[in-house]
């Protein structure tokens, strides 16, 4: 696939997780988009190590997770006004930083009502994301998206931390897009929806053992 047929999967993707969440007639719904990419610009940066008064670490894994749901946001904002952007694939980045990158494309959400693909795509380069890798985890993310609607997520039921590994090291309590993350590294894109039943199996496991530890207050994890 060209990025350009990538890119038109994703749109159609995100038409029919609108239509899930808010009906057909979500357009008519008055949504905050802007307000959306930049709350999720705002967690982005929480996984970097810019605060000088704390020490800090980056989360790499959440990087590439917090940018794949400012783009679920940011294409959500040109579906509202059945629109289609322009992207220059081939365009090099612009020379700032990426801490750079990230104010500014939250400031253009808010001041001129948009999201700037083209600024967000030269920003997953900086960050070593090419297109196809963008494009997996948007469709791993989708997968996870409609695996919590099923789920309970909507009615405040589902349990969004589980408790497991991923083979290094002992147990520990962490949130769905760590499984997800480290899911798809085992799973080809032709073969996402595979990525379903990979969820369901861990979430499952983690209720047994959440039930076998006598974990009650399940929002506390």
């Amino acid at each position: 696939m060209t990025n350009d047929e990538m890119l038109q999967k994703m749109f159609e993707l995100q038409e029919q997780l609108n239509i899930k969440i808010k009906g057909p007639d979500w357009r008519k719904c008055r949504l905050n988009w802007n307000r959306a990419i930049f709350v999720e610009c705002a967690e982005l940066l929480e996984s970097f190590p810019w605060k000088w008064w704390k020490d800090t670490q980056p989360d790499e894994i959440n990087q590439k997770i917090e940018l794949i749901d400012i783009l679920h946001f940011g294409m959500s904002q040109w579906l509202q006004v059945k629109s289609y952007p322009i992207i220059h694939w081939d365009e090099d980045p612009h020379q700032s930083e990426i801490i750079s990158d990230i104010e500014l494309i939250a400031k253009i959400a808010l001041q001129y009502r948009i999201f700037d693909f083209n600024l967000f795509f030269g920003l997953c380069k900086k960050m070593n994301m090419t297109f196809p890798m963008v494009y997996k985890l948007y469709m791993g993310k989708q997968i996870l998206n409609k695996f919590r609607q099923d789920n309970g997520y909507n009615e405040g039921t589902y349990i969004k931390k589980w408790y497991g590994t991923t083979g290094q090291g002992e147990p520990e309590y962490n949130e769905d897009n760590f499984y997800l993350f480290h899911s798809l590294e085992d799973i080809p894109v032709e073969n996402i929806d595979h990525l379903y039943v990979s969820l369901k199996f861990l979430y499952d496991h983690n209720r047994i053992l959440m039930e076998e530890m006598n974990v009650t207050d399940k929002s506390s994890y």
